[in-house]
Parts: structure tokens; C-alpha cells; sequence
């Protein structure tokens, strides 16, 4: 599997992203503060969704950690290609 694009809704920091990836190393760089790492835990939950565990309230804080500063909806979605069988987008929930 090769992620090919993030569209980012509302995520922590990050508002109306649209990120394409290309075919070799994708490398991101900026300053402090600058959502480096909301964007890899973006990615990650595009990827697996919010669940890490079998508790509710598991699920519960990582939305509310991840919920829009800036306030307005909450969500993403993932594109990846697979090897054999084409590409797939997997969609957040969205509030």
C-alpha cells in the first residue's frame, strides 16, 4: 500500500489541506509548532480511524484531542493504492 493523498477537513492545528504524495520519500520539514506531527497522527488516523482500544473513552479523548482549534468540521480522509487492486479512500468520521 502507498498513501497518494490526505484531504484534511479539520485536524488539531490543520484546516483544508490537501496533501498529494509522491511514488518515492515524502519528507516534511518546517519549524516548531508548524503541525509536523498533527499532520503524521492525521495520517495515521486517516490510515486506522480513531479506535486504539476496546474503551470508549479511548476513543472519546483522541477526538477531543484532535478536534479544530479554529472550531468548524472535523474530518479526513486517506487515499492510498494498493498493489493489485486499485486505489481506496478511507473516510473519518465527520462532525
Amino acid at each position: 500500500m502507498r498513501l497518494t493523498r490526505i484531504e484534511i477537513e479539520g485536524f488539531g492545528t490543520l484546516q483544508g489541506m490537501d496533501l498529494h504524495f509522491g511514488p518515492a520519500m515524502n519528507l516534511v520539514v518546517g519549524p516548531n509548532e508548524a503541525g509536523k506531527s498533527t499532520l503524521q497522527e492525521a495520517i495515521v488516523t486517516g490510515l486506522y480511524g480513531l479506535e486504539s482500544g476496546d474503551r470508549r473513552s479511548a476513543i472519546v479523548e483522541r477526538t477531543d484531542r484532535w478536534r479544530p482549534w479554529e472550531g468548524g468540521g472535523f474530518g479526513l480522509a486517506a487515499t492510498s493504492t494498493p498493489t493489485r487492486f486499485g486505489s481506496s479512500t478511507s473516510p473519518t468520521a465527520r462532525s
